[in-house]
């Protein structure tokens, strides 16, 4: 603002510099400069409230007013500017923040999941019976749990004295 406000600056002319220039701000730093430039204490409003006191009673009361009703609108403005460039800074941040999985995906897709293994024992067992089969002789599958007949009737294994099933 190149002019000098004195008790004849024109507060619509004051209030469209100032709008215009909190527009312009790109940032939450350049608006924070702006709004100093623009509503500060050494901003032409405040120069232009200074020189109130050069008025008469009436001059002054009906200037006073033009300039807080400017300051008010300008204050708005400046609030609205900040809103927008929280909002547009906080979309940067997000976008820069995004990770993208697709390669990991990808990946993922690409290279077959391992599922596990099979336990110790039954590879143990395996390659025993690999062994064995090796050897000639053939794998019988049988019931885990025996009766009490395969294990003793049937081989002539007298059962135990009735003192032993307590």
């Amino acid at each position: 603002m190149s002019t000098v406000p004195g008790p004849s600056a024109d507060v619509g002319a004051l209030e469209s510099a100032g709008a215009e220039r909190l527009r312009a701000a790109s940032s939450s730093e350049e608006l924070a400069e702006a709004e100093t430039a623009v509503l500060g204490k050494r901003s032409a409003l405040a120069e232009a409230r200074a020189a109130l006191a050069a008025l008469d009673h009436e001059e002054r009361k009906r200037r006073g007013s033009e300039l807080n009703d400017a300051r008010a609108h300008l204050s708005a403005l400046a609030d609205e500017r900040r809103a927008e460039l929280a909002e547009i800074e906080r979309r940067r941040a997000l976008e820069a923040d995004r990770l993208d999985l697709s390669e990991v995906v990808v990946a993922a897709v690409s290279a077959p999941i391992g599922r596990g293994h099979r336990h110790l024992i039954t590879r143990t067992r395996d390659a025993l019976e690999d062994v064995f089969t090796g050897m000639g002789f053939r794998v019988a599958e049988g019931p885990e749990a025996e009766t009490d007949w395969y294990n003793f009737e049937a081989l002539n294994i007298p059962p135990p004295p009735p003192a032993h099933n307590q």
